[in-house]
């Protein structure tokens, strides 16, 4: 039974894994989030002068001041943005449905081909070099 305990846990773990992750628009303000969430990551995509959006970076420890959004980046260098050059800020959710289908696009078939190998597994028992 510990082993059976134990393979739930680690698909489950798999499964958590696999999930697949899309960056959105937060459904409360960036600074309502980011208060909310403290920890959280988010990617911040300034624009030029001419409004188009250029690379993304993203940020985590981020805070606003003022007129201001400040964050490390994913070598814990300081990064900071005006809001004025900021296009869009987004953070990271899961994305039940790409979720869904990769398991039954991925596990469910790995599962029943273990399975069918298992049936299928010789099982006189003899193990011996």
């Amino acid at each position: 039974m510990p082993r059976f305990r134990a393979l739930v846990l680690l698909g489950l773990f798999l499964v958590n894994q696999a999930a697949c992750y899309s960056w959105q628009a937060p459904k409360v303000t960036p600074q309502e989030y980011v208060t909310q969430h403290p920890n959280k990551k988010v990617r911040v995509t300034a624009k030029d002068e001419q409004g188009k959006s250029q690379s993304s970076v993203v940020l985590k420890g981020v805070r606003f001041s003022e007129d201001s959004v400040f964050g490390s980046n994913k070598k814990d260098q300081p990064i900071a943005y005006s809001l004025r050059e900021v296009g869009t800020i987004k953070v990271r959710r899961v994305d039940g449905v790409g979720t869904a289908f990769l398991i039954l696009l991925v596990a469910v078939p790995l599962a029943l081909g273990v399975m069918v190998a298992f049936a299928f597994s010789d099982d006189s028992g003899d193990y011996c070099c």
